[in-house]
Formats: structure tokens, C-alpha cells, sequence
């Protein structure tokens, strides 16, 4: 049995247990370092594997969303395809159901036409039946059948066609039919009209292309045919016949005078043909090919062309006239040599054609083809125109002149106290003939024997002034007795005279014109008098005064101030406006202007007080004088438009009175 510990023991093994406490604890402390750091290690392990697991889920999210779409993109490429297929189907269903339908017609029409044809046949038969039956008793379709037989004949053969195409409806075969007759040479009638007849009407009727193109479509709309050839046939027609390439055709700037002086280049149209041989032997060969180149007595076997030519309006024509034609006024007979714009005088054919000329003066033989053999044949050469113009082409100097005659050396007055008339002219007396040879500088070298005045012109110009102008003259003054108190005897004494009622018609109406003005001038300037009198007018002096007494510059109107003048007074030599001293009229300011005037001013005529009253009342006297004028001015103009009225109804469309009855052109 032991016995108690002692305290040393005790102690000492209190001391070995602490120790071994402090050891334990020492080494679980350690352990729990360790414990520690792998725990912060297996911490650090955790997180990363919480990072790589939530970077994972977040690509398992993102590949989840893409899944979800390619599957929805699928599920919808599935029904698309889907619905195709089915419209497919439906298609060819539909393929196979319309298949069968168009078979079914195909067999149908087939059986159809079968029995249409078997139908026709018999008809055909039928109808040869009835031609060879009722052959001899069928009355020929001419004009002595009356239109209701044709009309019946018509209305059985249209049923015939009718039952022959089973058709109620036969317009679009009637249509037809007839483009086939129009077209078919076989057949006589006809509706559309040929390129070569086209051209014939565009130009003969002077149509536009404008209106040609319009006309066609409206005629096509309506009836469903064309009644013309077309725009480029025509087109090949004009090259065909077009003799352009004969002429030189070019544009030239010509010299023109307008009506205030004025002078001005105008661009105008020239032409002159190449060769006169050419264009004569295609003419003599178109003649004899169409059976219209004759021969007489008065041609002989020779061809007969004579050169004539003549001014109207601005322009001058040159042409050959064709003797050996059936008609004297046949357009065949007629060929242009040239134009130019311009007179008829010598100066101006030499200029413009001096080249016709020359060939003219050389043509002496032409030969042409009839029946592809070559003629050839003398030509005589003459001379046709008016006085005038035979005047230009020899040189002569006109009829103005003191010898007006080519063919004579007659020799007399115009004009002056020693005027040839027909009372104291002696046509008996010889004067002597002229030649050719009179005439050096001539354009042509034709005799003076073969000139042909034209007959027609000279007796109408001489019925016309000697005889219908006369009378004419006699009906105006007939028709203006009562109002014009002497308008002469002649037309040209009328003309005078109407001239002469023109100008003082203008110089009463430019009087007028001026009184009136002057009136409204006296006015302004009373008005301007009053108003200084009453002292109505305060205004700022802004305008210049004169030396007057009483100067009105400066209440007056603006168009009477600007109209103002100033001149000084040779008694007080002073200067004053002329408003200012009553002075108005254009007559009054020519005198001072001229200084032929001896009027005095208001400040230094003893006679006239310095008041404005006295001026009021002097330039109301002026205000006066302005007023009977006005008056007695326009009594005047009246008569004078009266008279000149009555003469211009009398000279150029008389509605009544003698002129009416003889119809005064």
C-alpha cells in the first residue's frame, strides 16, 4: 500500500504534466498551422474551381441559347420544306387534273372539228349544187339592178359567210377580207391608197406631217383601216422624184430697210438650177413617155421654149415655159430656173442669174429619149414676161424714162407741162424700130421679134386705168358729194386727197393733244394764284424761286414745275419762270424762245397792277382763249374725220351708194 505522495513528487510530476501539456499543446498548435495552411490552400483550390465551374455554366448558358436556336431554325426549315412539299403536290395535282382537262377538250375540239368539216363539205356540196342549178337564172350584179336587189344580195351573201364559219360574229373576217381585196392585184376595188397617191394628196393638199400622222390615227380608230401608206413609203416616194439635186439651194443674208429707216440683215432663201439642158431633156423625155410632147404648125419640128420670169411679193421667179404641150397653161409646160429674194431689175437678175443666162443664150439643141432612143432636136428660143421685166432683161431703162418703149424710138414726157397724153400724143407719127443690136449690154441674146408681152396683163391693165378706174373714180365722188366737197375726178386725185385728210386728221389731233395740255397747265397755274391769294398753301420753300412777286414754284404740281422754263424780260431784265407770268401755251414759248415776243412781265407792264388778282383774272382770260380753241379744233377734226371716213368706205369696201352696185373691189 503506498503511502501519500510526496509534495515534491507532486510537484514534479505536475511539472512533467505541464510539460507534456505544453509539448502537446506546442505540437497541436503546429499541426493546427498545418492544418491551417492546407486549409487556405484547399480554400484557394475551391475558389478556382468555383471560378473554371461558373465560367463553365456561363458557356453551358450561352451554348444552351445557340442550341435552342439552331433547333428553332431547324424546327422552322422543317415546316418550310414541309409546305413546300405539300405546295408541290398540290401543283401537280392541280398539273394532272388540268392535264386531264385539256385531253378531254383535245378530243372534244378534234370531234368538233370533225363535224364541222363533214358539215362544210356538205354545204360546199350544197352550194355548188345551187351555183350550177340556179347558174342561167341569176341576174348579173351591175348598175342596172336597183339598189334594194343589191342590198338584198349583199345582206344573202354575208348570211352565207356567215353559216359557213358557224359564226353569228364575222367583223374580224369581214375586216380581213377586205385588207385581201385591197391587196389582191386581182380585184378592181380598192381603199388604201397607193405611196406614189399619198405623196399626191400630202402635197396637193399642202398636209403637215403633224396633221398626217393624226388623221391616220384617227381614221384607223375608227375604221380599222389605213387609208394611207405609210410615212416611210412616202418617205422613198419624194427621194424617188425629188429633182433637188438639180438646183444649188443655199441661204443668204440679204439687206432690208425697216419701216423707221433702219437697215437689217434677214436671211432668205436662194435657188437656181444647175443645168437648163438636163431638167429640159428629162421634161421632153416624161412628155413624150406619157404621150403629151406635140408638134403644130406653129412649132414645126422644133422645140419651142421661151424664158420668162416675174416679181411677187419680195421674192423674183425665172422659168422656161414649153411651147409643145397640148395647153397652153398645162404645169408640165413649166420649169423653175431660180428664185432670189429681191426686184426684178437689171442689176439683180445679172447678179442672181447670170449663169442661167449664159446656158440660155447657148441652148441651141436638146436631146431626149423616147423609147429608149435618143431625139434630138433644134430649140427656137423666145422671150415672155411683163414690161417690166422684159425692161431688165435687154438693159432698158423703164418705162419711167423719156424713151419707155424696147420695140420703138417713140420719145416723150411723163410728167410737166409737156405730159404726153392721150389726147396730144400722135401715135401716127413714125418713130422707127429697135434690134437687138440696140442693146449691147442685153442679158439674152433673143430678137426683139420673138418677145411675147402677155395680152392678158396689158388689156387689164388698160381696161383698168382707162376704163374701170375711170368710172370707179366717178362712183366715189358720186358717194362723197355730200360729205367731201371735192375729192377729184381719178383714183390718184382720191388718194391725194385721202393722204391729205390723213395728215391733218394727225395735225388736229396732235392740236388737240397740245390745247389740252396747255389748259391743264393755265389751271394748275390759277390754282397756284389762289392759293398765294388765300394763303391756303404753307409749304417749305424746297424749290427755287424767280424774281416774281408772287412765284408759285412751290405749290404746283410736280409735272407742271418739271415742264417749267426760265426767261428773262427785256424791260426789267429780270428772270422769271414761265408758269409764273401766265405764260402756258407752246405757242407763247416759241416766241420767247425765238424772241419775236413783245409781252412785258407782270413787274414792269404799267398796265397790269402787281395783285395776284389781276394776274388770276389775266391768265383766266388765256384760260378762255385755250377753250374756244379747243373747240373750234375739234369741230374741225370732226369734219375732217367724217370726210376722210367717207372716202376710205368709198375707196375700199363701199357698203352703199354707187360703189356698192358696182362692187368696188
Amino acid at each position: 500500500m503506498s503511502g501519500p505522495v510526496s509534495k515534491r513528487r507532486r510537484v514534479a510530476r505536475i511539472n512533467g504534466l505541464g510539460n507534456s501539456y505544453k509539448s502537446r499543446m506546442e505540437k497541436c498548435m503546429d499541426e493546427n498551422e498545418m492544418i491551417k495552411k492546407e486549409n487556405s490552400e484547399k480554400e484557394e483550390q475551391v475558389k478556382s474551381i468555383v471560378v473554371v465551374i461558373a465560367m463553365v455554366q456561363k458557356d453551358l448558358d450561352s451554348t444552351k441559347i445557340i442550341i435552342d436556336q439552331v433547333l428553332k431554325e431547324k424546327l422552322e426549315i422543317k415546316k418550310r420544306i414541309s409546305w413546300e412539299l405539300e405546295k408541290e403536290k398540290r401543283k401537280v395535282v392541280r398539273m394532272k387534273r388540268e392535264r386531264k382537262k385539256i385531253r378531254k377538250k383535245y378530243v372534244f375540239n378534234r370531234q368538233s372539228l370533225k363535224k364541222k368539216e363533214e358539215i362544210i363539205r356538205k354545204m360546199n356540196e350544197k352550194v355548188k349544187e345551187l351555183d350550177t342549178r340556179i347558174a342561167d337564172s341569176v341576174v348579173k350584179f351591175d348598175d342596172r339592178m336597183d339598189r334594194k336587189t343589191k342590198v338584198n344580195r349583199c345582206e344573202r351573201v354575208i348570211q352565207s359567210i356567215s353559216n359557213m364559219l358557224n359564226d353569228t360574229d364575222i367583223n374580224t373576217f369581214l375586216t380581213f377580207f377586205l385588207g385581201y381585196i385591197n391587196d389582191n392585184s386581182n380585184y378592181t376595188p380598192r381603199w388604201k391608197l397607193t405611196p406614189e397617191e399619198t405623196f399626191l394628196v400630202k402635197v396637193r393638199f399642202g398636209l403637215t406631217d403633224s396633221f398626217f400622222k393624226k388623221f391616220r390615227k384617227f381614221y384607223y380608230d375608227r375604221t380599222g383601216f389605213e387609208l394611207f401608206s405609210s410615212r416611210w413609203s412616202i418617205s422613198n416616194v419624194q427621194k424617188t422624184i425629188s429633182i433637188r439635186d438639180l438646183y444649188v439651194v443655199k441661204a443668204r443674208k440679204v439687206s432690208k430697210k425697216a419701216e423707221n429707216g433702219r437697215e437689217y440683215e434677214k436671211m432668205t432663201p436662194f435657188a437656181v438650177l444647175k443645168s437648163i439642158e438636163t431638167i429640159l431633156g428629162e421634161r421632153l423625155s416624161a412628155l413624150s413617155a406619157n404621150e403629151k410632147l406635140t408638134f403644130n404648125d406653129a412649132t414645126g419640128s422644133d422645140i419651142c421654149v421661151a424664158l420668162g420670169g416675174d416679181k411677187g411679193s419680195e421674192e423674183t421667179k425665172l422659168f422656161l415655159a414649153l411651147e409643145n404641150v397640148p395647153k397652153a397653161n398645162d404645169a408640165h409646160s413649166l420649169l423653175l430656173l431660180g428664185f432670189y429674194t429681191g426686184d426684178d431689175t437689171y442689176d439683180s437678175l445679172k447678179e442672181n442669174f447670170s449663169h442661167i443666162f449664159h446656158q440660155f443664150n447657148n441652148l441651141h439643141k436638146i436631146s431626149y429619149q423616147v423609147n429608149g432612143v435618143t431625139i434630138t432636136r433644134n430649140v427656137r428660143r423666145k422671150i415672155v414676161g411683163d414690161i417690166k421685166f422684159i425692161s431688165s432683161l435687154y438693159g432698158h431703162p423703164g418705162q419711167a424714162s423719156s424713151n419707155p418703149c424696147f420695140l420703138c424710138n417713140i420719145n416723150y414726157s411723163n410728167h410737166g407741162a409737156k405730159k404726153a397724153t392721150l389726147t396730144n400724143l400722135k401715135f401716127e407719127d413714125p418713130v422707127g424700130s429697135r434690134s437687138l443690136a440696140d442693146f449691147p449690154n442685153a442679158l439674152v441674146n433673143v430678137p426683139l421679134e420673138d418677145i411675147c408681152l402677155a395680152p392678158l396683163h396689158s388689156c387689164q391693165g388698160i381696161i383698168q386705168k382707162y376704163g374701170i378706174n375711170v368710172l370707179v373714180g366717178q362712183a366715189i365722188k358720186l358717194d362723197c358729194a355730200n360729205v367731201c366737197s371735192d375729192v377729184g375726178d381719178t383714183i390718184e386725185s382720191q388718194q391725194k386727197t385721202l393722204k391729205r385728210l390723213e395728215n391733218e386728221e394727225y395735225m388736229y389731233l396732235e392740236r388737240i393733244k397740245a390745247v389740252t395740255e396747255s389748259i391743264h397747265t393755265v389751271e394748275e397755274i390759277i390754282e397756284g394764284l389762289r392759293k398765294i391769294e388765300k394763303k391756303q398753301k404753307k409749304c417749305k420753300k424746297t424749290r427755287k424761286v424767280c424774281s416774281s412777286s408772287y412765284c408759285i414754284a412751290n405749290v404746283i404740281g410736280n409735272e407742271i414745275y418739271s415742264n417749267g422754263d426760265m426767261y428773262s424780260c427785256e424791260s426789267c431784265n429780270k428772270t422769271f419762270h414761265t408758269y409764273c407770268q401766265g405764260i402756258a401755251t407752246p405757242e407763247e414759248k416759241m416766241k420767247l424762245d425765238l424772241n419775236v415776243s413783245s409781252k412785258n412781265c407782270f413787274e414792269c407792264d404799267e398796265s397790269i397792277p402787281f395783285t395776284v388778282r389781276r394776274r388770276i383774272s389775266e391768265v383766266e382770260k388765256q384760260l378762255e382763249e385755250q377753250y374756244r380753241r379747243l373747240e373750234e379744233d375739234k369741230e374741225t377734226w370732226e369734219v375732217v374725220t367724217n370726210e376722210k371716213e367717207c372716202l376710205t368706205e368709198s375707196m375700199v369696201k363701199p357698203t352703199k351708194g354707187y360703189g356698192k352696185k358696182m362692187d368696188i373691189p
